[in-house]
């Protein structure tokens, strides 16, 4: 006999009630939200999304840590900072976030606002060359790694990371829960979590070489960054998003399993980083990949990223207070 595959239904388990209507009023603010900016309200959408967010008026009922939205990042987790530049980058926080003093130089993307520093990583190489430009290997791109400096103490002043969870984990729970073995209430989340997570990855509609002035797609991932930079008085403050590619397919071999994280500043002044991120995080040196590559780049990405990878597994991380910058030598 062949092997017994068992599919979880909502119905067939505890909290289904309130799954369901946790599904159900996330879907109406959804809908609200992007009905209110339509209509020329860039303020109302937020106060809708907020109520779907918040439907009791407090948001510690979403994000609380061990709840359904949220991501733990434990110092020991990896992820990855590329960047390209012209000129040579040898300290890490050339790969950090934009200084304030630049922000000007801060553009549109899905999960930033313009002229508000963000700073994006992935948890692969390969991963955070496909959201880089034009997915290509090049000989002015320099990759560093980054991660969450550990608390030592639950003393500690400033607060441990966790993200949004808007991961798309579709393949890996398939894989999962339709194999025989016991339920697992993590499903739970991520079916309270799916709304949000399909209507703010949907891939841009205009061709990658136009340059529109208004990206309907970025309306919803925008908003909803501004309420993670809004909830930091709450108990457990998010430090940013956890999210899929929309570029790449989630069963893709190479990147299963695999994500992006945007960390917006938390703290604004008139020059240098955010003093909150700066105490959060900590990078390695950045590593060329012009090293690694002759001019007609043939390695596969496979073969680079090991590379790079086997470079930067060597390098010791930093804090960024330990390194005085001069803004003249800040790339883009």
């Amino acid at each position: 006999m062949g092997e017994v595959r068992h599919i979880i239904r909502v119905d067939q388990v505890s909290h289904a009630e309130e799954v369901r209507r946790a599904v159900r009023g996330l879907c109406i603010g959804i809908r609200t939200t992007l009905n209110a900016y339509a209509n020329g309200s860039p303020s109302n959408a937020y106060k809708e999304l907020c109520r779907a967010l918040e439907p009791s008026g407090n948001a510690g009922l979403f994000i609380a840590p061990g709840g359904y939205f949220n991501l733990h990042a434990p110092a020991e987790k990896v992820y990855y900072r590329l960047r390209y530049s012209n000129t040579p980058l040898t300290e890490p926080y050339e790969l950090f976030h934009l200084p304030f003093e630049q922000r000007w130089r801060s553009r549109s993307y899905r999960f930033s606002i313009a002229g508000y520093p963000s700073l994006y990583a992935a948890t692969s190489l390969p991963l955070a060359l496909y959201e880089s430009r034009g997915h290509r290997w090049s000989r002015d791109l320099y990759a560093a790694k980054l991660k969450a400096i550990p608390r030592t103490s639950p003393d500690m002043p400033i607060r441990s990371v966790y993200f949004l969870d808007l991961r798309n984990q579709v393949e890996t729970l398939r894989r999962r829960y339709t194999q025989t073995g016991p339920y697992a209430g993590e499903i739970l989340g991520f079916l309270v979590r799916w709304p949000l997570i399909m209507a703010t990855s949907v891939p841009t509609g205009h061709p990658a070489s136009a340059n529109p002035g208004f990206q309907e797609e970025y309306v919803l991932p925008q908003l909803l960054l501004e309420w993670v930079n809004n909830v930091r008085g709450q108990p457990h403050k998010i430090t940013g998003i956890a999210f899929s590619s929309s570029r790449t397919e989630a069963a893709t071999l190479t990147l299963a399993g695999h994500y992006n994280i945007v960390v917006p500043a938390e703290a604004p002044s008139a020059t240098g980083w955010c003093t909150v991120r700066t105490r959060q995080f900590e990078l390695t040196r950045p590593i060329g990949l012009a090293q690694f590559v002759d001019d007609t780049l043939e390695q596969s990405v496979d073969v680079l990223s090991r590379q790079l990878d086997t470079a930067l597994s060597a390098e010791p991380y930093h804090r960024l207070n330990a390194f005085p910058p001069s803004n003249n030598n800040v790339a883009s």
